[in-house]
């Protein structure tokens, strides 16, 4: 799969490195490794996590669960094992502090949308 660079991916990227984190999970019965991306917002957050699912959709081809978690917090996670070389290649990490890929600090119109993907989330 080859993700093609746009404003709705350096937006999806800020919303990622600010609300998010890379989840690793192990299940023993199956031994398989589960890589994740997982964010917990609260109710006032709901419409970035909607869409955050949509371009996750659009953009990456991957369906976002949202569950609905006690105290009005909402958790969305989509599976990204397959997707790991492409964050690669792309220059997207999970880190703290947020770091914008390459391509976004190169692009005002992409920076200005990974910015406003930070500020929301």
């Amino acid at each position: 799969m080859e993700t093609q660079i746009s404003e709705e991916l350096a937006y999806w990227t800020g919303i990622v490195q600010s609300d998010g984190y890379l989840d690793v999970y192990f299940d023993k019965n199956r031994k398989l490794r589960f890589f994740r991306i997982s964010l917990c917002v609260s109710k006032k957050s709901l419409p970035m996590l909607k869409r955050f699912q949509e371009i996750s959709m659009r953009k990456l081809n991957r369906k976002t669960k949202i569950f609905n978690c006690k105290n009005n917090v909402f958790k969305g996670t989509i599976g990204i094992k397959e997707l790991l070389k492409e964050f690669e290649k792309l220059d997207i990490t999970f880190g703290d502090p947020p770091r914008p890929p390459k391509w976004v600090a190169k692009n005002i119109n992409f920076f200005g949308a990974y910015l406003a993907g930070i500020i929301d989330g």
